[in-house]
């Protein structure tokens, strides 16, 4: 990535300078340096008044905040332009609808799903699509805290049984409330990795 920067850099020829300019921000952006990249974009709309090289610009910063999950900034970035430039104008116009579906992707709560699975074992992660999980949790908190109970009904409080059964409940009651927890982080950064992942392309040049 330096070096490329580096020979566009070189570049003054006023024709040229446009280009060289959009692919020093470009080559951040491929190399995921997302700041570098917008710092660069805002250095070249300085230089230009051109509408459809302005708007390509601006483009190019729309995606660098969309790849750095800045949904709202991205949207406000796309939300006025106006390109005469047909591709370019349907490149801007999908890259909207996809900062806007990044506002308003479904998300989880860690702290809900924790709160769920400490009233019902289990319950935080149904709560993010993870039945399986969601159901092997209470049947293990279940079966562990039912045999503990029994063994302490059956001995008291001396029970070898009710205590290694007690302990076991213990275990997973407080890993299924942590799991539930890591289970909407999970949920939250698949939704937004799959967004990424269905993002346009953008101009290379």
């Amino acid at each position: 990535t330096e070096r490329a920067v580096t020979s566009f850099h070189r570049i003054t020829h006023s024709r040229l300078k446009f280009a060289a300019s959009y692919q020093i921000a470009y080559s951040y952006f491929l190399s995921g340096q997302y700041e570098s990249s917008i710092t660069s974009l805002n250095e070249a709309m300085g230089r230009t008044e051109n509408t459809d090289e302005r708007g390509k610009l601006q483009i190019l910063s729309a995606s660098n905040y969309l790849h750095q999950k800045r949904w709202r900034d991205a949207e406000h970035i796309l939300g006025t332009l106006n390109l005469r430039d047909e591709e370019l104008n349907h490149t801007a116009l999908a890259l909207k609808a996809s900062a806007q579906e990044g506002i308003d992707l479904p998300r989880r709560s860690p702290t809900l799903a924790g709160l769920l699975s400490a009233v019902v074992p289990g319950a935080g992660k149904l709560y993010c699509g993870e039945y399986g999980d969601g159901i092997y949790s209470l049947f293990l908190a279940g079966v562990t805290g039912l045999l503990a109970w029994d063994g302490f009904r059956k001995d008291g409080i001396h029970s070898i049984r009710g205590w290694i059964f007690g302990s076991a409940f213990g275990v997973f009651y407080t890993g299924n409330i942590y799991g539930s927890a890591i289970a909407a982080r999970v949920y939250n950064h698949q939704s937004e990795t799959n967004l990424l992942r269905s993002l346009p392309p953008i101009p290379d040049e």
